[in-house]
């Protein structure tokens, strides 16, 4: 456990942000989902996929 945890401290603490592109799945299936609603994105690494819905590019 105490490796995670290091892992993680390591990852957030460094000062330049690093930039994820959304999972493949969503971004070339996106059409398949509605377009209104909610979703949830929890601990699924640096919240790309919910960026690019929030984006508007999941519509």
């Amino acid at each position: 456990m105490l490796a995670v945890m290091g892992k993680w401290n390591t990852v957030y603490s460094q000062s330049e942000p690093i930039f994820y592109p959304a999972a493949s799945v969503l971004t070339e299936n996106d059409f398949l989902l509605p377009s209104t609603g909610t979703a949830l994105d929890l601990a699924c690494g640096f919240g790309a996929n919910a960026v690019f819905w929030q984006s508007g590019d999941g519509r």
